[in-house]
C-alpha cells in the first residue's frame, strides 16, 4: 500500500495582496456575497478571510 499524500491541490485564484484587500472590506462590513462576485470565486472562499 503506498503512503497518503497530503498537498498540493488547486492553486489559490487569489493573491495575497487580494486576500488582505478581502479581510480589510470585510472587517468594514462588506458582504460576502459581494467580494465572491467581485473577485470571481464562491461564497465559501471569501468565508475563510473573515475576521
Amino acid at each position: 500500500m503506498q503512503p497518503r499524500r497530503y498537498g498540493g491541490g488547486q492553486p489559490s485564484k487569489l493573491t495575497p495582496a487580494q486576500r488582505d484587500e478581502i479581510r480589510q472590506r470585510l472587517a468594514d462590513g462588506e458582504s460576502i456575497r459581494d467580494l465572491a462576485q467581485e473577485f470571481g470565486v464562491h461564497t465559501s472562499t471569501i468565508r475563510q478571510y473573515r475576521p
